[in-house]
């Protein structure tokens, strides 16, 4: 059913690389603590369940069907939907994969990362995706993207085109270019007119230090909610009147003059 209002919940937590039973026991209990505000969709980090495990990460890969049904079991019992990344093996190569899980517990559709982080080896170790997913929950429609996919502007205005009215950045974002991320997502969702969330990691996670700060950011660039450093969730109320009511005032999208550029 389309209603005006949404409710998100962003899950920031801390993701030990390889403990995939410990970080579904604490993203367990984050959901619990999120559930209680009854949101249509609840957001969690970038490979959440397993972190960059690089070491077996063919292994952490073939976990991916049973932390799907975890994840399906989760959404169906709290009638919420989920958005997360894990890595799969499809093909004989590894993908770092977004879900959307919706609230009946079943699997909506999955993006593959399009932008592999060169400098800390993702090239090396996965393949790269080549198409978008928007899926509908509540009358949002969410288009996951993963971390790095940040810093290229082109592929959240295809999204936008295509119809996104919502655009998730699923991430281990470090601490030390925190700032990029505090910058990037109200941009993000203020030239194109839309909602913005940027869920994050927190902490220590193998090698990096990774620096919370999720956020839900409006169309006018508005943060309308924000974490800052150490677990925990982040929860935010949107009106999907609130975009339409500005893309009335400020027609950017249907001024653009595509051939020009």
């Amino acid at each position: 059913m389309e209603r005006d209002k949404f409710t998100v919940s962003l899950i920031q937590m801390k993701i030990v690389p390889g403990d995939v039973e410990g970080n579904l026991k604490r993203a367990e209990d984050l959901i619990n603590e999120a559930s209680r505000s009854s949101p249509s969709v609840i957001f969690l980090p970038e490979v959440f369940a397993t972190g960059f495990h690089y070491r077996d990460l063919a292994g952490m890969a073939k976990q991916a069907p049973a932390i799907l049904t975890w994840a399906r079991k989760q959404a169906k019992e709290r009638g919420t939907a989920l958005v997360f990344s894990i890595p799969v093996l499809e093909n004989g190569k590894i993908y770092n994969a977004a879900f959307i899980v919706g609230k009946e517990g079943r699997t909506r559709g999955s993006y593959r990362k399009v932008h592999l982080f060169g400098l800390f080896r993702e090239d090396r170790y996965f393949a790269r995706g080549g198409e978008t997913l928007i899926s509908g929950v509540d009358g949002f429609r969410i288009s996951p993207l993963i971390c790095y996919d940040l810093r290229f502007p082109e592929i959240a205005r295809k999204v936008t085109l295509q119809g996104a009215s919502l655009i998730a950045y699923i991430s281990q974002w470090p601490r030390e270019r925190i700032n990029h991320w505090k910058t990037l997502l109200p941009a993000r969702a203020l030239e194109n007119q839309l909602f913005v969330v940027g869920v994050n990691g927190w902490g220590k996670s193998g090698p990096i230090n990774l620096g919370g700060n999720s956020m839900v950011a409006s169309p006018t660039g508005e943060i309308l909610a924000k974490g800052g450093q150490g677990e925990g969730v982040v929860t935010a109320s949107l009106d999907m009147r609130d975009l339409k009511r500005f893309r009335e005032k400020m027609p950017c999208l249907k001024d653009r003059i595509p051939e020009a550029y």
